[in-house]
């Protein structure tokens, strides 16, 4: 009998397919393959459906990988859909696998079952361990045909949809109940790299497989013109659990545990590695650092790096070459071309030409013209890179209007030209400030008349991949949380050793102006913990730039290296003190909207563009003045408001005006009434007088070009 058996009640689709798959095993391995990969795919969609993650249209890698980021899928539940997923492709696309690779995949799909049956069914189930059940002729094509009545059947999961999601404690012990089920699933160290280690070299550029490419088992060897982590590697009388190789040459050494065991965080065994290992095999060994040959030691339980769990998580490395380097955690692999250049870089070159270059370009008239001020808070951050490298991050405190871009534009010149950087990462929230930046890095001269964009290699928002010649990379939060964790082939850590953070506070405040095709995230928790996976997945330096650090920012960056106030500026003379503020009180903004227990309040639908009466209220509901035009628009309130603005503001004077709308449709309201109010009082403005820029205005950035150099926005008034 199977051993899937206890699916058939209530998942007899599921059920189906795993005994399809068992039978088969016998006939083609490549065909169970393929249907196993089937009931993977089902069983994600299920859960999709069941935890309510709305419509799809996508790639099952694209659902894994928004299921994972959800926190749906447990680690090792990710790792287990990705080898069925990964096998079953392999043996579709090619018609290979054999009746060996089908059992274990069949084996791992069993402990996936046992994980969602318990998750979804909140039943414990204790099983034996998996078994092949004994081939039935003709069973396969019983079973075939049972497959094709079921899948014209349509499967009624509503009530069961409602139960898994009736409230939020239903949720969270589900949640519970799923990380419970995926800890009791043991791995060995070999399901381990399997599973966990290998597709994570392999993203990082590495032929890696451990049952085929492996020394102890096929002799396998280094091969010029390959990049491989070849398995089990003879040490004189030890195995290495890897080792790494770009060509012929051995970079590294890894020491694989099985998941959730202690990883040793000093390297101990990978060092005894990289003693023994000799030149057999005609491999090359790049020197000997204290009776080391190999420079960068690794050691790892296929666990992602969890700060709370530092002994037994992550990928822990050390650069064997200095004594005083200490070994550090990383999150994911080095590509082999960043292991090459992590060995032939020279910090202390660097570091010693960065000190020893001059300043007075950035200060000459012809080019960025830097005040004193903005060259310290250069010399500030490169102090800190020089001496305390260690902790990885500065932050620059400089108020708005006092040139925090043009002293970046120095600083990144610097960091470049003295190579203690090789590429930058210039990260930004909104596809407009990664523009604006752009321009300035294109048109602000900082040596003998060149721009940053004359002298080295720039890319822009569209390029997704670095090229070997690019030293300066922009773009956004979003687009790099789908390149690097809904993508199957993300950049590796070592794309960027250094990240400019433009705007650094924002990313611990959820910009609600954010247009909706940049703002993919549920909310502000959501956003903070992708902007910050995003900024500590690469091997990277990190600087934030700010006006207003929030507590976050500190907390993330540490204290400031340079601070420039606003009032400083101003008692320095580049700025321009700003006069006291109007404070406008109105009933409703200092009491806020109540209604009452009992009554029927009205809503805007935005789907159907209509007003529409809400259920009894059970208990009294209060808005306060935070929340209007966030969660409640008033009309009379914004007219309130702009009713005193129209006797302040002169629309025909040179200065200009910013009003900050909570959203699209509240721009719109202010627009509208500000134009309203002015006609009122006598004053009518000429079109392109008033006008919104949002995300979802025509070309946002070419308005705030015409808004910064024109009285008016003639393009609006065509």
């Amino acid at each position: 009998m199977t051993a899937f058996n206890f699916l058939k009640p209530d998942y007899p689709k599921l059920f189906v397919i795993a005994e399809l798959s068992e039978q088969l095993i016998h006939i083609d391995p490549s065909s169970s393959l393929t249907k196993t990969r089937l009931f993977a795919e089902r069983m994600s969609q299920l859960i999709w459906d069941f935890e309510q993650m709305g419509e799809f249209e996508g790639t099952q890698i694209e659902r894994l990988k928004r299921l994972a980021y959800s926190g749906i899928l447990p680690e090792v539940i990710e790792g287990i859909f990705h080898t069925i997923r990964k096998s079953g492709n392999q043996a579709s696309h090619y018609g290979t696998g054999s009746f060996e690779q089908a059992k274990f995949i069949l084996k791992k799909a069993y402990k996936l079952s046992k994980w969602f049956y318990e998750t979804y069914e909140n039943d414990f189930l204790e099983l034996a361990e998996y078994e092949l059940p004994v081939i039935i002729d003709e069973r396969a094509n019983e079973l075939q045909g049972q497959l094709d009545f079921l899948e014209q059947q349509l499967e009624d999961y509503k009530s069961k949809i409602e139960e898994l999601n009736s409230s939020k404690e239903v949720q969270e012990t589900r949640k519970s109940r799923s990380n419970k089920s995926a800890r009791n699933i043991y791995l060995n160290e070999h399901d381990t790299r399997i599973l966990l280690i290998d597709p994570e070299l392999r993203k990082a550029g590495w032929e890696v497989d451990t049952d085929l490419l492996n020394f102890k088992t096929h002799k396998t060897v280094p091969e010029k013109g390959r990049n491989m982590a070849i398995a089990e590697w003879y040490c004189n009388g030890k195995w290495a659990d890897y080792a790494l190789f770009v060509g012929t040459t051995l970079y590294g050494i890894v020491e694989a545990k099985k998941y959730r065991s202690d990883i040793s965080t000093d390297l101990r065994q990978s060092k005894i590695y990289a003693e023994r290992v000799t030149r057999d095999h005609d491999i090359e060994l790049l020197g000997n650092w204290n009776d080391y040959k190999v420079p960068f030691l690794f050691s790892t339980n296929g666990r992602e790096y969890l700060e709370q769990l530092k002994t037994k998580s992550g990928i822990w490395y050390l650069d064997i070459r200095k004594k005083d380097n200490h070994a550090a955690a990383l999150k994911g692999w080095f590509s082999p071309q960043g292991l090459v250049e992590l060995y032939d870089r020279d910090l202390d070159e660097s570091n010693d030409r960065l000190e020893k270059s001059d300043y007075d370009y950035l200060q000459d008239q012809s080019g960025l013209s830097l005040r004193d001020y903005q060259i310290e808070a250069i010399k500030k951050v490169e102090k800190k890179i020089i001496e305390r490298p260690e902790e990885q991050r500065s932050l620059l405190v400089m108020a708005t209007g006092t040139g925090k871009t043009r002293t970046v534009i120095g600083l990144s010149y610097r960091l470049i030209k003295s190579d203690r950087f090789k590429r930058i990462l210039f990260l930004t929230d909104r596809r407009m400030l990664a523009t604006q930046a752009i321009g300035s890095y294109q048109d602000n001269r900082i040596e003998n008349l060149n721009t940053f964009a004359d002298v080295y290699q720039l890319e822009e928002l569209k390029d997704t991949t670095p090229d070997g010649e690019t030293r300066l990379h922009f773009a956004t939060v979003q687009s790099m949380v789908k390149r690097l964790f809904y993508n199957d082939s993300p950049l590796p850590i070592d794309s960027y050793d250094c990240i400019i953070i433009d705007e650094a506070h924002r990313g611990y405040n959820l910009d609600k102006e954010i247009d909706e095709e940049d703002l993919s995230f549920k909310d502000q928790d959501d956003y903070v913990s992708q902007y910050k996976k995003v900024i500590e997945y690469f091997n990277a330096y990190i600087i934030g730039l700010t006006a207003t650090p929030a507590l976050h920012t500190t907390q993330i960056f540490g204290e400031p290296v340079f601070s420039y106030s606003y009032r400083q500026a101003v008692l320095d003379g580049h700025l321009i003190d700003y006069e006291p503020p109007y404070n406008i009180k109105t009933k409703l903004n200092s009491k806020g909207i109540v209604w009452k227990k009992g009554e029927r309040p009205k809503a805007y639908n935005p789907e159907t563009g209509k007003i529409e009466e809400l259920a009894v209220l059970e208990d009294e509901l209060k808005f306060d003045v935070d929340q209007f035009n966030k969660l409640v628009i008033t009309e009379p309130f914004n007219r309130a408001v702009i009713k005193q603005l129209v006797q302040i503001i002169d629309p025909t004077s040179d200065e200009k005006t910013l009003v900050f709308a909570a959203r699209d449709e509240h721009a719109d309201l202010i627009v509208s009434i500000f134009k309203e109010e002015y006609n009122a009082i006598g004053l009518p403005v000429e079109q392109g007088t008033i006008e919104k820029i949002t995300g979802k205005s025509y070309n946002p950035q070419e308005l705030t070009t015409q808004f910064k150099n024109e009285k008016f926005l003639p393009s609006q008034s065509r």
